[in-house]
């Protein structure tokens, strides 16, 4: 493939480190919540993914994150409680989130309910969100990048993803190791720029998050080649 994909690339997102949202103030959730599960802020996410690829193939995915004290990994589930294959969340050390990003061909998640299991303690907790489906997500038609390497200025341009209330930021990401070195700030425009001070051969990624509200419902990804900066 033209990038490193789900095996390397996407995987690792899990490993160091996009519908439901749970953002909980010092309590668990879904129905094995209770007191106690959190002594501080707790945010939980399990949503739908649509994913471009430069020069390769469109994907869906299914990505959940889980942030809060004591908290410790997770896992995500099938409707029948069947775990899914690879869907540990495991740490990103950038975001302080545990985080997994699973991906299939288009149209091979079955639409429906899935949960987000994490730990507190120890113990095992769940939230259960409304049922998923892929198809009122869209993927990105126009996205182009540019490289100034005499200001390190890269510039990422797009469409704007109609008819959702959206926020857009990059990624950046060791292409070996799928570690993420950097990640943008918010914005409702439909051009980054960023400064980047670091050398070296890193993969960008556009990503949306979709919202309701101020819940992030889905997310819409796309990613570059990797470049040498």
């Amino acid at each position: 493939m033209g990038i490193r994909h789900p095996s390397v690339l996407l995987c690792c997102l899990g490993l160091a480190l996009l519908a439901g949202v749970l953002a909980l103030l010092g309590c668990g959730g879904g129905g094995s919540g209770g007191s106690g599960a959190t002594s501080g802020v707790f945010e939980g996410v399990l949503v739908p993914v649509k994913m471009s690829q430069e020069g390769s193939s469109d994907m869906d995915g299914l990505f959940a994150t889980v942030k809060g004290d004591k908290v410790s990994g997770g896992w995500i589930e099938n409707q029948q409680g069947t775990k899914l294959m690879g869907s540990d969340l495991l740490l990103n050390s950038v975001t302080g989130k545990y985080e997994v990003l699973l991906t299939k061909n288009p149209d091979t998640f079955p639409a429906g309910t899935y949960v987000l299991k994490y730990m507190v303690n120890g113990e095992t907790r769940e939230y259960k969100p409304n049922p998923l489906s892929w198809t009122p997500l869209t993927r990105f038609q126009s996205v182009t990048k540019d490289w100034d390497p005499v200001t390190r200025y890269l510039r990422v341009q797009f469409n704007a993803l109609v008819g959702a209330s959206v926020r857009y930021y990059l990624r950046m990401y060791n292409p070996n190791s799928g570690l993420l070195r950097k990640e943008t700030f918010e914005t409702t425009a439909t051009e980054i720029r960023e400064f980047v001070p670091d050398s070296g051969t890193m993969q960008v990624m556009l990503v949306a998050d979709i919202l309701e509200g101020n819940a992030v419902v889905g997310k819409v990804l796309h990613f570059f080649q990797e470049s040498t900066f």
